[in-house]
């Protein structure tokens, strides 16, 4: 895929408590509403913070976060 050459992926495992996300579970992706939202964002920002202080030399590198929570997992691990 030429839009991909020189580009990178980097994924952070990190655990999260369930309870901070259980409300959320019996809703469909998309559709979790905006506190929901605002949770995902705060934990990706500060993962985000961590991330550039180890490594400060990929900052100006990253395009794109993207957040998973126990409950994104759920939604796409079920069968």
């Amino acid at each position: 895929m030429p839009e991909c050459r020189g580009k990178a992926t980097c994924t952070m495992g990190v655990g999260a408590n369930y309870e901070w996300f259980r409300k959320f579970k019996d809703l469909p992706p998309g559709q979790r509403g905006p506190e929901y939202i605002e949770i995902k964002e705060n934990i990706g920002r500060k993962l985000l913070e961590a991330f550039c202080r180890v490594y400060p030399h990929l900052t100006k590198h990253i395009s794109c976060v993207k957040v998973s929570t126990p409950v994104s997992c759920q939604s796409f691990v079920r069968v």
